[in-house]
């Protein structure tokens, strides 16, 4: 009997030169550095710590079982896989950053849900606006790669689709007129644009699979300290994770997956 192939994410590792664990080596302090196996592993006994108390048993035995080395479990709120696929897909991001003129990172806002309403949100309806949008926006030849996250909001009791986007090769023009596109959003700050100065640092961000939160207000550039998500809003997370795969929360406009390498479509 054949053994089952790992899923692309993990079939090869990044080159050096872009790989995050390299880039932003172990050695580093915890907020420098790429997550460590030591970290992951640690995430993943307290989520399943969490999940237990919940009334999640199945998804805590999946960590579980994945943790033990038994299989890999593929499941987007398990803290070692996604390590294993953002270590691919940021590997995939520096390798075209690094061979483009110029790379921006684009946050968008999507969508809001209320504490226990985040079944509520599909990925699947968001693509075909921000297609839409992107191609009002940019010419053909401006590829987008990027990852959808749900992060949530303590103060307002409320979650928060967004999209993190690595946007190669745009003009201002044309990221002013994708910005313009957001101006009717109620949702607060719904554009945000920042240069590719760092790209170990920025592109590691794109793609992030986290239950934790920042309580209280941000002010200026200093983000708050992440602390975990209380039970109740775990749980909520990890079963609307649970509904997709990592490649589901892929976007990509301008160029396609071939097996394990992501090409730019001329």
């Amino acid at each position: 009997m054949s053994r089952p192939q790992k899923p692309f994410w993990q079939r090869r590792k990044p080159l050096k030169r872009f790989d995050i664990t390299m880039l932003r080596p172990a050695r580093l302090k915890r907020k420098k550095r790429f997550e460590t196996l030591a970290d992951i592993h640690a995430e993943s006994t307290r989520s399943q710590e969490v999940l237990a108390r919940a009334g999640h048993r199945l998804a805590a035995e999946h960590l579980s079982d994945c943790q033990s080395g038994a299989y890999i479990c593929e499941k987007t709120f398990c803290p070692i896989c996604a390590r294993a696929f953002r270590r691919w897909y940021t590997g995939q991001l520096l390798k075209h950053e690094k061979a483009a003129k110029r790379a921006v990172v684009v946050t968008l806002l999507l969508e809001t849900a209320k504490r226990g309403q985040l079944e509520e949100l599909h990925l699947e309806d968001y693509r075909p606006l921000l297609r839409k949008r992107l191609a009002i926006s940019f010419e053909r030849d401006v590829p987008v790669m990027g990852c959808f996250e749900v992060v949530y909001k303590a103060t307002r009791k409320q979650w928060i689709l967004h999209v993190n986007l690595l946007v190669i090769g745009a003009d201002e023009a044309g990221l002013k007129t994708l910005k313009s596109q957001y101006a009717d959003s109620l949702i607060h700050k719904p554009f945000e644009k920042a240069n590719v100065i760092d790209p170990p640092k920025q592109l590691s961000y794109v793609a992030k699979f986290t239950t934790y939160h920042r309580p209280g207000v941000q002010s200026g550039d200093r983000k708050r300290r992440a602390k975990p998500l209380n039970p109740r809003e775990h749980g909520e997370l990890v079963n609307w994770m649970n509904r997709y795969r990592f490649e589901d929360f892929m976007f990509l406009r301008g160029c396609r997956r071939l097996k394990d390498e992501i090409f730019l479509i001329p």
